[in-house]
């Protein structure tokens, strides 16, 4: 870790800055079964984030962490993680207390666990959350596919948004979705992809003025 992996996430922060980014999503530590670890994740994770934060600084980023699941080995289905519920990703962010700590919201990441993402938002609010990563899924698969060709509720994610007054940042994280199409296709389907982002802040802007 000392060796190799933490200069490597150093240099991250560092082009991250460089090519004029303000946040850096970095993912936290989950490299074991979580369910009767949590607190241990919890102090581990802390000390990771916190010797990021001098780097933070330095580099004038917001660092965000971001909800996580994995795979339960015996009972073969996805369970929880670090981050996986709202709450205790609120949790996090405000134990770390700092400006420079914020949330990413994998909003594809909330329905595998059992949790809306409509609600995790409203949970997150508006101070914690300046980060989303966008995809579908049929609550069962991590599909990162086109929002619309699964089952998310994507007119109460929009509806969430507005009720917080969100300002940060919206990245498509539908890879998935271009995997398929033939070269030729792909200039085609990534304007598709575009058109939907933008279809989708126009329904955000929409429920941010009726709220007003």
């Amino acid at each position: 870790y000392e060796e190799r992996f933490f200069p490597r996430q150093i240099r991250g922060l560092e082009i991250t800055a460089l090519v004029g980014a303000k946040i850096a999503v970095v993912h936290p530590i989950h490299h074991v079964e979580y369910k009767g670890h949590e607190e241990e994740m919890f102090e581990e994770n802390m000390r990771f984030y916190r010797s990021l934060l001098p780097y933070a600084k330095e580099y004038d980023l917001k660092i965000a962490l971001e909800n996580m699941w994995q795979y339960e080995k015996k009972r073969k289905i996805i369970s929880y993680d670090v981050c996986s519920q709202a709450v205790e990703f609120a949790r996090y962010i405000d134990a770390l207390d700092d400006e420079h700590f914020v949330a990413c919201l994998d909003v594809g990441h909330c329905g595998l666990i059992g949790e809306e993402a409509q609600d995790a938002i409203r949970i997150l609010g508006h101070d914690r959350l300046k980060a989303l990563h966008v995809h579908d899924n049929d609550y069962r698969g991590d599909t990162h596919t086109l929002p619309f060709l699964s089952l998310m509720s994507w007119e109460e994610i929009m509806k969430a948004l507005a009720d917080i007054k969100y300002d940060g940042e919206f990245t498509f994280e539908a890879d998935r979705f271009l995997l398929h199409f033939p070269m030729a296709l792909k200039p085609m389907a990534s304007k598709f992809m575009v058109d939907t982002g933008r279809y989708l802040i126009g329904r955000y802007e929409h429920h941010l003025n009726q709220n007003n």
